[in-house]
């Protein structure tokens, strides 16, 4: 199983290990992954992310966020709080998925 990706950045090749990914937000075709001090923008799909994430511990939040399950501080009225930074919970499917996800964290 693979522990990092490489993600091309303004033209640079940088490796991150999975378990470093805060989120992924996604704009038009650009996605941003967000690590604790830094964030990329790398030139790919929501739906792509997703699929190679999916084995790991990430969960689709919304259209616009994947969430590291791992990393999650709280979640309180459908918003998720990572570190200092709010991801919303979109629609009913994506609400479905995540609680159902969520279920296999708790005690």
């Amino acid at each position: 199983m693979k522990k990092f990706i490489f993600a091309k950045d303004r033209g640079i090749f940088h490796k991150i290990f999975l378990d470093d990914i805060l989120y992924l937000a996604s704009s038009k075709d650009y996605v941003l992954i967000k690590v604790a001090d830094r964030r990329f923008i790398v030139h790919t799909t929501m739906t792509s992310m997703e699929k190679r994430l999916e084995t790991h511990n990430f969960c689709r939040t919304s259209r616009a966020h994947i969430v590291n399950m791992e990393k999650i501080d709280r979640i309180q009225d459908h918003e998720i709080q990572i570190g200092n930074d709010r991801v919303l919970i979109g629609g009913r499917v994506y609400r479905k998925n995540f609680y159902e996800k969520l279920k296999e964290w708790q005690v």
